[in-house]
């Protein structure tokens, strides 16, 4: 739960810039994708004999109204081709090698840390984006990965586990 606290602090921390200037978009997503991804989780955990298709439908499902809402308030999905095909090949395959993967990882380790292991994905982007393409993020994004990292990193070091109980069916 402490490890938790501090990545919720942390996600607090980078989306908080946003609500300042006005545009709470990032925080409605800094909210919802989390929530989607522990319903997600959960779902995986908790129906083991179920296709890891139906959990995947019902969660992305939640997702939806929020996408079109925040596609409809904003400037829409206005961008070049290219980038458009690159996003949707990137998510194809990782899509299609990461959440096969994803969902075995669901048989050995519990929701709590998958959930915090995951985020590690979100928190270290801006650093890719830093590194690759040169943009540079806002300090309150550093500040509060750097929380979230460091709330992965107790987690894996912390005594406090709980042990991994098989789902009841």
């Amino acid at each position: 739960m402490v490890a938790i606290a501090i990545a919720a602090v942390g996600i607090g921390v980078m989306a908080a810039r946003g609500v300042d200037t006005g545009r709470v978009d990032g925080f409605v997503l800094a909210a919802v994708i989390p929530a989607i991804l522990g319903l997600y989780n959960v779902l995986i955990r908790s129906t083991p004999n179920v296709d890891p298709v139906i959990p995947a439908i019902i969660s992305n499902s939640l997702a939806i109204p929020v996408t079109l809402v925040m596609t409809w308030r904003g400037a829409g999905l206005d961008m070049p081709i290219a980038d458009a095909v690159l996003g949707f090949s990137a998510g194809f395959v990782l899509i299609g090698v990461g959440l096969p993967l994803f969902n075995l990882g669901h048989r050995s380790v519990p929701t709590a840390q998958i959930s915090l292991l995951i985020m590690t994905e979100v928190v270290l982007a801006p650093l890719w984006v830093w590194i690759w393409p040169g943009e540079t993020p806002a300090t309150a994004t550093l500040i509060g990965g750097a929380l979230v990292i460091g709330a992965v990193v107790y987690q894996i070091a912390s005594a406090d586990r709980v042990p991994l109980r098989q789902p009841t069916v």
